[in-house]
């Protein structure tokens, strides 16, 4: 009985330290690789194995129960790994399609190799996200009848964030009036509606059933950006649509032609952006010559137009990394002049191999970007690393953009 009684005590232990938290929160499980799946399943598993990036690829099982009512979950990973991850609040029992951000215990600790963070979004019975760790990046997609593909991605295969360094560029709009900024009396959440556009090539790449929870976990993971920062924005999608348009040879061509609204290339967009009242508009495309094209720096109501390659928009940030541009924000000082504010720029931090929204990789050492707006003191200076700032400040403009 004693035996019994110390038995009983060492797992209820252990239970209360977390050693088991599989055993209640697995929202995520590995299935064996011999799995029977169907034609169109095993189709979609070679499209991803085939992506530049996808450094390999795994069949899983997603148990949603585990993040409906719970704040914790674990997350499968390869090679044996797993996460555990808090949410910033538990999601309604009842709740159909949501997002959850979540990050490990130790994120904030002072451990640069011990954090991990998430944003999952749900869709009915089907969820997208990206988990990032110190060292690995990795993504979870659908792909039919209720199973998904669990991706680790090497963000070194994905292209650079231009193609080219934008320095000087003619691009960037450096009338900035302080009448354009955000009143000190202004203290609502800017609310900015995104329309979505998505080539044919890309729809492919993504996998056509998937446009809507992919741009979903864009947008999730940009928001997240911006809660993790303090800025008092929020993107909302007015609508994700399938575009005939055949990708150029750059994506700065492609951005050029989304906004021209007589060029013969998509003109019928701008009558869409009209009546769904988006006040940014972003192509996902398949040209990979770049991650992403802001057609201004700072854009008013009339280049407000950004393109992304499919592959970078949430494994690079790159959704939110462009729509940053449109709103002011520039690259880390290091690569980047003629910024509209002095200090509106990226941050890198080597030490912790890491980096902001808006930084270029680190020159020395691989640095992953994290969800994070330059800011001070932890994530940058007041005078020249303070994106966040910027992004804050310029949102309510940019939601009356339509």
């Amino acid at each position: 009985m004693r035996f019994l009684l110390f038995v009983l005590s060492l797992l209820m232990m252990f239970l209360l330290q977390g050693r088991f938290p599989a055993l209640a929160q697995e929202l995520v499980r590995l299935l064996p690789s011999e799995t029977a799946l169907t034609p169109a399943q095993s189709e979609q598993m070679k499209s991803i194995a085939e992506l530049p990036s996808t450094e390999g690829v795994w069949l899983v099982e997603v148990d949603l129960s585990r993040i409906r009512g719970s704040a914790t979950v674990v997350i499968a990973l390869a090679d044996g790994k797993s996460v555990t991850l808090t949410g910033d609040e538990k999601v309604p029992v009842a709740t159909s399609d949501f997002a959850w951000s979540g990050e490990s215990a130790s994120s904030n600790s002072g451990e640069p190799s011990d954090w991990a963070e998430a944003t999952i979004t749900v869709e009915g019975d089907r969820i997208a996200a990206t988990i990032r760790t110190a060292n690995e990046l990795y993504r979870i997609q659908p792909i039919g009848e209720g199973l998904h593909a669990l991706i680790k991605v090497s963000d070194e295969k994905l292209p650079s964030d231009h193609g080219q360094l934008r320095r000087d560029r003619t691009s960037i709009e450096r009338n900035v009036r302080t009448e354009d900024l955000r009143a000190k009396s202004d203290k609502a959440n800017a609310v900015l509606d995104v329309l979505v556009l998505v080539t044919g090539r890309a729809a492919n790449g993504i996998g056509s059933s998937n446009l809507q929870i992919f741009a979903k976990n864009a947008a999730d993971a940009a928001n997240r950006s911006f809660a993790n920062s303090g800025i008092r924005a929020r993107i909302q999608l007015t609508s994700v649509r399938r575009v005939e348009y055949t990708e150029a040879a750059s994506l700065e061509t492609d951005t050029s032609r989304l906004a021209g609204r007589s060029d013969g290339y998509m003109d019928g967009i701008h009558a869409i952006r009209d009546r769904e009242n988006a006040d940014l508009v972003v192509l996902l495309s398949a040209n990979n010559s770049a991650c992403g094209w802001s057609h201004k720096v700072y854009a008013s109501a009339n280049s407000a137009f950004a393109s992304v390659y499919f592959d970078c928009a949430v494994n690079n940030l790159s959704f939110a990394h462009e729509i940053g541009h449109l709103l002011g924000a520039c690259h880390n000082p290091e690569v980047s002049t003629g910024c509209p504010f002095a200090y509106g720029h990226g941050f890198l931090k080597p030490a912790r191999r890491e980096r902001t929204v808006m930084a270029y990789p680190c020159p020395q050492v691989k640095c992953i970007r994290r969800a994070q707006w330059s800011r001070p003191s932890n994530w940058g200076t007041a005078r020249k690393h303070h994106a966040a700032r910027v992004i804050d400040e310029t949102a309510p403009r940019a939601s009356n953009f339509r």
